[in-house]
């Protein structure tokens, strides 16, 4: 049975919130240590923030989410003064991000806020962009971009936040596209924007005919967003068909384990719906009913603005 729009949309956010929790206690970590200390991680581990909570990639997601709800489409001024709003209760956060936040805090403009990172603070949180445009992918590129340089300028940030929102969208459709096909369109709409990022998404698809780990080789898997982005779509991509194989899958890569499993969370949600979520993922999970009510006013947002772009000039 096929999900619908609105599991998706809830997937996908919740795709984000486990992969992160999942990935969190384990971050920085080699793959060889993860194994080593906890065999394969298939539930939450009771360390760090504690068993189930969320970090960072989660807390600007829905901060992403709720300023899309909040103004009908994306405004860097709302989403600004949330990233201010956010940093004193910042979990995990990555330096960039807590620099434009402070920057940001003391009253500097957005346009000169962003630092000239290629970190992955912008990607990880990209995907309410794609929940939202849905079907306007001139809008998703654009926004993304924008958003990106409220904390990183660097062109290679701007392409990949693009790419995963990007991606999102294109996993709600009713018959996804297939992996290879989706990272070529990736890679094509990447290129205006940045050369070197669209040519990373390009190298993905000879990846998929040999090992996961040999691919995650080649990608990379730390904070460096040429290397999370890649990672996550390379991961999503083995295991397309099965969310809690892919989450699992990109928590036992080592490295930025919270982003990748919260962007590969973020895609596998979109693409299944949340029933496919395991229960005792859901169960286990901090601030579910605060993820449903973002999910729920985000799906609305959308739905709105279809309609209203449905409508003849007056």
């Amino acid at each position: 049975m096929r999900a619908t729009l609105k599991s998706k949309t809830l997937g996908c956010l919740l795709g984000v919130a486990v992969g992160d929790a999942l990935g969190a206690p384990v971050e920085g970590m080699t793959r060889q240590q993860i194994h080593d200390r906890y065999g394969l991680v298939e539930d939450y581990v009771p360390e760090r923030f504690g068993a189930g909570v969320w970090t960072d990639d989660t807390q600007l997601t829905l901060a992403l989410a709720r300023s899309l709800s909040a103004c009908g489409g994306f405004d860097p001024v709302d989403f600004a003064r949330r990233m201010a709003a956010w940093l004193p209760e910042a979990r995990g956060a990555g330096l960039a991000s807590a620099t434009a936040a402070g920057r940001l805090a003391l009253g500097v403009p957005w346009q000169e806020a962003g630092v000239e990172s290629a970190g992955c603070g912008s990607a990880m949180r990209a995907a309410p962009l794609g929940l939202f445009h849905r079907r306007d992918t001139p809008s998703i590129l654009a926004d993304a971009a924008t958003s990106s340089r409220c904390t990183h300028t660097d062109s290679r940030a701007l392409a990949m936040t693009a790419a995963l929102a990007l991606a999102v969208a294109r996993l709600l459709e009713p018959e996804p596209p297939e992996p290879r096909d989706m990272l070529g369109e990736l890679a094509r709409a990447a290129e205006p924007i940045d050369a070197r990022a669209a040519r990373a998404i390009a190298r993905l698809s000879p990846l998929l005919d040999g090992p996961l780990e040999a691919g995650l080789e080649t990608t990379g898997v730390g904070g460096f967003v040429m290397e999370t982005v890649p990672a996550a779509l390379l991961i999503f991509a083995h295991h397309a068909e099965d969310l809690e194989a892919s989450v699992i899958a990109a928590v036992a890569a080592g490295g930025d384990t919270d982003s990748i499993a919260s962007m590969v969370g973020a895609l596998s949600g979109a693409a299944a719906g949340h029933e496919a979520i395991p229960a005792r993922w859901l169960e286990g999970l901090d601030g579910r009913e605060e993820i449903e009510a973002v999910s729920a006013d985000l799906y609305r947002a959308a739905e709105a603005k279809e309609v209203a772009h449905a409508r003849p000039n007056e």
